[in-house]
């Protein structure tokens, strides 16, 4: 999918230029986070373990799990949804 754009809860999602669009707002995402939405997308309405993040968005090299929780936060926070859609991520 990293060639590709998508809609995502009426954003569309520009993974190549690594932003989200929605009207004439967009919202820049950092790499990780880009990779981290990716990951989700790419594995609808399947659980996604810490495991396969950490293969897929860091590449087996060290993190910890609260950086993964940290980007999934700012994932729900540029598509406004932090604590209004909890089935967002669903």
């Amino acid at each position: 999918m990293a060639e590709k754009c998508f809609i995502l809860d009426g954003w569309r999602v520009d993974v190549a230029a690594s932003c989200i669009t929605r009207g004439r707002e967009t919202r820049r995402l950092e790499p990780k986070v880009m990779k981290t939405l990716t990951c989700l997308a790419d594995n609808p309405g399947d659980v996604v373990t810490k495991d396969t993040f950490f293969e897929t968005v860091w590449d087996r090299t060290f993190v910890t799990v609260a950086a993964l929780t940290l980007w999934i936060f700012v994932i729900g926070v540029a598509f406004d949804v932090v604590g209004s859609n909890p089935s967002f991520f669903e």
